[in-house]
């Protein structure tokens, strides 16, 4: 840090400091390493607050997916903190967790858990679980999926469009075990949606559906 003139001897808060521009010998933000000294597996110095409205089980498994950390809220009751942490570590590292509705549910219902943005998406399955975050010792079985709903395409839908009228075609999963790693796991999205010209796949292990996967979010994990 530069200062004009002597270095102040009192504390600066955000309008006493300017940030001036100026050439780097950084071409890319992606030959930025952000990796935290402190000896954890994290890559980004990112930590989410311990607030019911910023950090949940599903936002701390993306912050651990993506090299980050989630906090979760010091007054959850111990059940459901150790609920929820069994919940966080049993979720998949190459594929996003899914979200599950019912067919019955609407597109207002499926904005309330995805933003209507590509890279996201909603499995539409028959369950009697509540929607949205299962319970971690819940397993989704293939034949009870009647399929995705890629999220961008809540964006134009009425809110009050049932899920199940969203479906245009069948359902297209790919193995778990052909994934192993981030940039594998893109090739494999990449291919699999131009064989089947299909927007997002369901990701399954055996009969289980473990998670879904586009090539834009296979692409940011090969970015984080």
């Amino acid at each position: 840090m530069q200062f004009i003139g002597s270095q102040p001897t009192v504390d600066l808060t955000y309008s006493d400091v300017f940030l001036v521009p100026r050439r780097s010998h950084v071409v890319s933000r992606l030959d930025v390493d952000l990796t935290p000294g402190d000896g954890t597996p994290a890559t980004l110095p990112l930590v989410a607050s311990n607030m019911n409205s910023v950090t949940g089980p599903r936002l701390a498994a993306v912050m651990a997916r993506r090299g980050g950390l989630g906090v979760l809220p010091q007054d959850m009751a111990p059940e459901q903190l150790i609920d929820a942490i069994r919940w966080v570590k049993r979720q998949p590292v190459d594929c996003d967790t899914p979200v599950v509705l019912p067919p019955h549910a609407t597109v207002a219902d499926a904005r309330r858990f995805v933003p209507p943005v590509a890279g996201f998406g909603v499995v539409v399955a028959e369950i009697t679980a509540p929607s949205g975050m299962l319970p971690s010792d819940f397993s989704l079985r293939v034949e009870d999926v009647l399929g995705v709903v890629p999220a961008a395409r809540l964006q134009t839908a009425p809110a009050d469009t049932r899920l199940a009228d969203l479906i245009h075609s069948t359902l297209h999963t790919i193995e778990a075990n052909t994934l192993g790693g981030e940039r594998a796991a893109f090739d494999a999205a990449l291919a699999a949606e131009a064989q089947h010209n299909a927007e997002m796949l369901a990701v399954v292990d055996g009969d289980a559906v473990v998670g879904t996967i586009q090539s834009r979010s296979a692409l940011r994990s090969t970015l984080y």
